[in-house]
């Protein structure tokens, strides 16, 4: 069997205080895609702290001043299990 020669990083959700450290993660590994496998909160508790923006547009980008970034979500697109982003 061929191997797929793929890399990926695996890691848990960010914290409040870790989200800029996520996102330069993914800039720094130039990381093509975020697959997320669990909601935000589950059962009533919170599993990982929001760490894309909350729309679409310039008004709702996330400026990460601590690692300075900013993240810009330029398309969503809902499915029946699923939701893709663009950023």
């Amino acid at each position: 069997m061929d191997r797929a020669n793929r890399k990926y990083i695996l890691t848990q959700g960010p914290l409040a205080f870790t989200v800029g450290h996520f996102w330069l993660m993914v800039w720094e590994q130039n990381s093509r895609a975020i697959l997320m496998l669990n909601k935000i909160i589950e059962k009533n508790e919170k599993k990982c702290h929001w760490y894309w923006p909350h729309g679409i547009g310039e008004d709702e980008k996330f400026v990460l001043s601590d690692v300075k970034l900013t993240i810009e979500q330029i398309s969503e697109e809902d499915c029946s299990y699923y939701t893709t982003r663009v950023f």
